[in-house]
């Protein structure tokens, strides 16, 4: 199911999962919308969200 350009399915994907997993960041540490949780568990999980997205970016990058 390979393109011309080369963007498949998964590239597609995995390019909607590093901004969901930015954008999840962004929710848990900047902004009032998770106030209800502990303000370490936002920190934490915020964090693993950034390391998910960045794991994803460089993974995304080494098979391009």
């Amino acid at each position: 199911m390979n393109m011309k350009n080369g963007l498949n399915f998964n590239y597609i994907w995995g390019i909607f999962m590093v901004v969901f997993y930015l954008v999840m960041f962004v929710l848990f540490v900047f902004t009032p919308t998770f106030e209800h949780f502990n303000q370490t568990i936002r920190l934490i999980l915020g964090v693993m969200f950034l390391i998910l997205g960045v794991a994803r970016i460089i993974s995304l990058w080494q098979r391009r």
